[in-house]
């Protein structure tokens, strides 16, 4: 009976002893485990932050076109960097003997009242209302029309020309530099850059005195069309190349406006456009409805510099780096962000914290303290540190 006895205490205290342990091992998974999933300590980290976006060049170029006509030689490829006043191309002139051998006739030269007058006074209108056209094509986003109107207004520029040698350049970017002899027209440089052969009709639009009046988001439905101008033969007025300065560029970023807040003026972005990485500036951000337009001065150019125009690229603004805290731990009081922490006695306190950049998951923010105006003084406030624990979900801390 006895010894039923002590077998019965024992296995009581076998009972006990597992009943201990599996209590001990719930308590230690709720306070390893489930705190850990409520909260997590505070750790330096980094956020990159990668916008798709597509952009447009803007270069300082100028188109060359040439008075003459005939065969014409180049003596400098395509991306090749000139010197101002280089010769670039040369036309072999096309001469017309006085005497037709075929006919036995002389040709005669028509006389002043075959040709056609035209006063200065209606080409000035002709040209006046032609750049009106221009501007408001520009400001209505029709950009597909306004390559014919500066063809247009070319041929009436040139007939102004001839009557009173006013200057091309104060109306386009088209320019004549040429040297010509009896046979030859040797056409140099009017200043140092690259040299191309590519033509897209945007030379004339993306200028930094039109960025403001242009709908980016219509521009970037268009279809730009590159075209080859180097050829074997030119006539009278034909383009020739253009020059395009190496030294300075812009580019316009195309994004959406839910990153407007990642640009800041002065700042600097990095651009990746394929393989190539580049950095510009911030010089301006253009408001576009949903998207925003920011406008870079770049540093470096790239391949093919001289003749793209539209290109898809990752703009990589600054890289932030500070304390990491994960997205659903900020909440907003008083209109201010801030995070609940847990103190030494493991209750929930709030604190301020001053946000550097975020992604969609996390936030980067300022250690120890950071400097606030208050009633028009600066002062410092406490905010994380590193190790704090932070708890998770912040909302629900809110009204406790």
């Amino acid at each position: 009976m006895v010894i039923n006895m002590k077998k019965k205490f024992t296995s009581l205290k076998i009972i006990l002893f597992f009943l201990l342990l599996i209590f001990a091992g719930y308590y230690l998974f709720v306070n390893n485990f489930l705190n850990h999933d409520i909260s997590y300590p505070l750790v330096y980290g980094n956020i990159d932050i990668s916008i798709e976006a597509d952009g447009f060049l803007i270069r300082d170029e100028k188109i060359i076109t040439t008075n003459s006509s005939g065969q014409v030689q180049y003596f400098v490829a395509e991306g090749e960097k000139i010197k101002n006043n280089q010769l670039v191309a040369q036309i072999q002139i096309n001469t017309v003997d006085e005497q037709n051998t075929d006919e036995g006739n002389t040709m005669m030269l028509p006389s002043p009242s075959q040709n056609v007058s035209v006063s200065i006074e209606d080409l000035n209108y002709d040209i006046a209302f032609i750049f009106s056209k221009i501007k408001e094509s520009i400001s209505n986003a029709r950009y597909s029309e306004i390559y014919g109107l500066k063809e247009e207004l070319k041929l009436k520029l040139d007939k102004r020309i001839r009557l009173s040698a006013l200057d091309i350049q104060q109306y386009n970017n088209i320019t004549v530099s040429e040297k010509t002899s009896d046979a030859v027209t040797q056409s140099v440089a009017p200043m140092s850059g690259i040299i191309s052969y590519y033509i897209d009709g945007y030379e004339n639009i993306l200028q930094d005195i039109n960025l403001y009046q242009i709908d980016f988001n219509l521009m970037n439905k268009q279809i730009m069309d590159v075209k080859n101008f180097s050829t074997q033969f030119v006539n009278e007025g034909d383009i020739l190349y253009k020059v395009v300065d190496s030294n300075h560029w812009k580019f316009i970023a195309l994004a959406d406006k839910f990153y407007q807040d990642f640009f800041d003026v002065g700042g600097i972005v990095q651009v990746d456009i394929g393989e190539e990485k580049v950095s510009g500036e911030v010089v301006d951000i253009i408001d576009q409805g949903n998207n925003i337009a920011v406008l870079l001065n770049m540093n470096h150019i790239i391949s093919d510099f001289q003749k793209i125009r539209k290109i898809q690229v990752d703009l990589l603004p600054i890289n932030y780096k500070g304390l990491k805290i994960e997205n659903n731990s900020l909440v907003k009081v008083d209109g201010e962000y801030g995070v609940y922490i847990l103190n030494v006695n493991n209750k929930a306190v709030f604190r301020l914290v001053k946000i550097i950049g975020y992604d969609e998951n996390y936030a980067i923010v300022v250690n120890n303290t950071f400097k606030k105006i208050i009633n028009g003084e600066t002062t410092n406030v406490n905010t994380v540190k590193l190790y704090d624990e932070v708890l998770r979900n912040g909302e629900r801390y809110i009204n406790n």
